[in-house]
């Protein structure tokens, strides 16, 4: 059993960590930013713990996949954060892009 959870454990790490670099690769090179792997019991708990402790004053969340193209849907954890955050919650349209300037 032990086995298993340190294999499923590998791949959480690894799809984590691809997640980060196409974060890193879309991120303009003059934005400050951190990249975090934290582990928790939900992501909306993770968010909230992370918030805490960097001090943020806002956490941003794009929409939910199931919406439409330049609308705000809400999936599961905007919703929790929307109802449950002590920390103010900015919501980006599904599908939007940085201007390139």
């Amino acid at each position: 059993m032990a086995r298993i959870d340190a294999e499923y454990q590998a791949y959480l790490d690894g799809t984590a960590d691809e997640a980060l670099e196409v974060a890193r690769g879309n991120l303009p090179d003059d934005v400050p930013a951190r990249f975090v792997r934290h582990s928790a019991r939900s992501a909306p708990a993770g968010l909230l713990e992370l918030a805490e402790q960097y001090v943020a004053n806002t956490i941003v969340l794009g929409s939910s996949s199931a919406g439409m193209f330049g609308h705000i849907a809400l999936g599961s954890v905007t919703d929790r954060l929307l109802h449950s955050s002590p920390v103010a919650i900015a919501l980006a349209p599904r599908g939007m892009r940085r201007k390139a300037d």
